[in-house]
């Protein structure tokens, strides 16, 4: 609440930011359009000068002027002074209280206006020092957001221009490129000197604007606030909302139990055991204790084969959920086991994804967290690289850019990525095929998976 007060107590009536001790720039030029918006800029300014009173007349004048004439000037002086009182008021409810006293001596709106540009921008040769060696020196520090940082090299280049000094474009754009992180963008930034040549700094910012977004898009950009649908890991970053209702069922404070897809699931599960149970009677019991005596594959057996040909390795729940959305969940639900050598295809995971963190090839850890999320989870990938996969022909292929996600039960393959890079993925009843030159695989439709 606090909190709520204090950052509406820094906002005019007018819905522009109130003047503070590092806005100056940025106010003066909101400020000047609500001026002339209402007219009075004129005033402002000094072009539009209060008339001279009837009294400070030459007795000559004086006795050469009619009544009527008299009025006019009378009538001159009050709108005068009514459009003083306007601008004086709109300047004044636009700065905070505690830098009101430079208003207070200026009298006039004119004045006033004069005594904040004192205070704030002089245009004396300190002013002139600090701010160039600010710009200077400037360099954007770890988990600023990307645009605090732009907005504070545009304040340096504001006031520099508010005082004369004038930066080539070129020079504005090295500036620019020397403050950012070296170790985000100092590959990509030597790429780009070479094609700066009648580039401005806003099609140079831009430029970084959109690497920021490709590097966020991998994972290794999530320090500089960049927040863009185009972005978004994997179909959902991880947004938890904050509510205060509970689940009864699972504990979760995102849903209520009605809502519960834990619970929709266990119920499901139930249901269709309740219906195996009773079509296969004491049988499927048999073959129950037999499946569970024969040991479990070791960790990274048969990971890169690409093709899922058990029917029996997707729990029957799967249906209720897409590809991405069902292993999220597998991987929070400790009755299903891990399958190795299967993958599941899905048109709308923007990542592929993988547990086995031994068939990486071109491995390396990733720097800052990163969640991919299915239906109100989310799951932490620690690792990025390239897996290897092969056909039934012995054919193979290479996977790039695949998350390493621990807590993964098998394999996600995304559809979309893989035809963003050529590949050609044909479903129908019978399946999902996708192929890539002479490489083919081949999965069935299982319990609604592929």
């Amino acid at each position: 609440m606090a909190d709520t007060l204090s950052a509406e107590s820094y906002r005019s009536h007018y819905s522009i930011e109130k003047l503070q001790d590092h806005n100056y720039h940025m106010w003066s030029f909101q400020c000047q359009m609500l001026l002339a918006e209402k007219k009075v800029w004129d005033i402002v300014e000094g072009k539009n000068k209060r008339p001279k009173p009837f009294e400070q007349y030459t007795e000559e004048e004086q006795s050469s002027t009619n009544a009527t004439a008299k009025k006019n000037i009378e009538k001159a002086i009050a709108d005068w002074d009514e459009k003083n009182a306007e601008a004086l008021r709109v300047i004044s409810f636009t700065v905070i209280a505690s830098l009101q006293g430079p208003i207070q001596y200026g009298k006039s709106a004119k004045g006033a206006w004069d005594e904040l540009q004192q205070v704030h921008a002089p245009k004396d040769k300190q002013r002139k020092y600090s701010l160039i060696r600010y710009l200077y020196r400037l360099h954007m520090k770890v988990g600023t957001p990307l645009r605090d940082h732009k907005q504070t090299f545009d304040i340096l280049i504001q006031s520099l221009s508010a005082i004369g000094k004038i930066i080539e474009p070129e020079e504005l754009i090295i500036l620019y490129a020397n403050s950012l992180p070296v170790e985000t963008f100092g590959n990509w930034i030597q790429t780009q000197m070479a094609m700066i040549d009648n580039m401005s700094i806003t099609d140079f910012k831009g430029r970084v604007r959109e690497e920021a977004r490709r590097l966020n898009l991998v994972g290794l950009g999530q320090g500089l606030g960049i927040e863009d649908a185009d972005t978004v890991q994997a179909n959902f970053a991880r947004q938890k909302q904050k509510t205060s209702k509970k689940c009864g069922h699972c504990g979760f404070n995102n849903h209520v139990e009605a809502d519960c897809y834990k619970r929709i699931a266990e119920e499901y599960n139930a249901k269709q055991a309740r219906r195996q149970k009773s079509d296969n009677g004491n049988g499927k019991r048999n073959r129950n204790r037999k499946q569970q005596s024969q040991p479990q594959p070791q960790p990274g057996a048969n990971a890169n084969v690409a093709n899922a040909d058990d029917k029996d390795s997707t729990p029957a729940y799967s249906s209720i959920f897409g590809g991405l959305a069902y292993c999220c969940k597998a991987a929070v639900n400790g009755r299903i086991r891990r399958v190795n050598g299967v993958w599941v295809k899905d048109c709308g995971a923007m990542h592929h994804m993988h547990h086995e963190k031994t068939i990486f090839t071109d491995y390396h850890k990733l720097k800052h967290r990163l969640y991919v999320g299915g239906i109100g989870s989310g799951l932490l990938a620690v690792g990025i690289g390239n897996v290897p996969i092969r056909d039934r022909s012995g054919n193979i292929c290479i996977l790039e850019n695949v998350l390493h996600v621990p807590k993964l039960k098998n394999g996600l393959m995304s559809l979309t990525q893989l035809a963003v890079k050529g590949w050609t993925s044909t479903i129908n009843k019978g399946g999902c095929t996708v192929t890539q030159g002479d490489f083919s695989i081949h999965s069935p439709i299982t319990n609604g998976l592929s």
